[in-house]
């Protein structure tokens, strides 16, 4: 079988760019509902709980890894951390041998934060998951 690429007028590729912009938006958004919902009970956002994951997922990234990879700015990704610092969840940390880089780990008590949220995960109960179920039955 001969592979076949089809030709594109430029008309098309833009609106194929766009519908792909507006359904990656649109999963996002009910992604970060369900978070919320997730989230709120235990009084901490998004942004928070995203750090977090990646903390525990990376161990001890530094504040540019966390905002490359949670895709943020990298001042609000270290407010976020230093609102969980504050909170006792994170610590940030200065190596002794890289004084321009801030790095963070989970504390006790952000794990046992983060492992109540997870425990607490019901994926019923979310809209994405009610969104694939309706797809499965059809």
């Amino acid at each position: 079988m001969v592979n076949q690429v089809e030709d594109y007028t430029m008309k098309e590729a833009v609106f194929f760019s766009l519908k792909m912009m507006q359904m990656s938006k649109a999963l996002w958004r009910a992604v970060e509902e369900d978070v919320e919902v997730l989230t709120k009970p235990y009084g901490i956002n998004v942004n928070e709980y995203y750090i977090m994951g990646l903390v525990n997922d990376l161990g001890k990234p530094s504040i540019s890894k966390i905002a490359a990879l949670g895709s943020m700015h990298i001042s609000t990704a270290f407010n976020f951390s230093k609102k969980l610092q504050r909170r006792g969840y994170v610590k940030l940390l200065k190596e002794e041998h890289d004084k321009r880089n801030t790095y963070i780990i989970l504390t006790q008590e952000g794990t046992n934060l983060l492992l109540d949220i997870l425990h607490s995960y019901n994926p019923e109960q979310t809209n994405i998951h009610k969104g694939i179920s309706a797809l499965k039955e059809a």
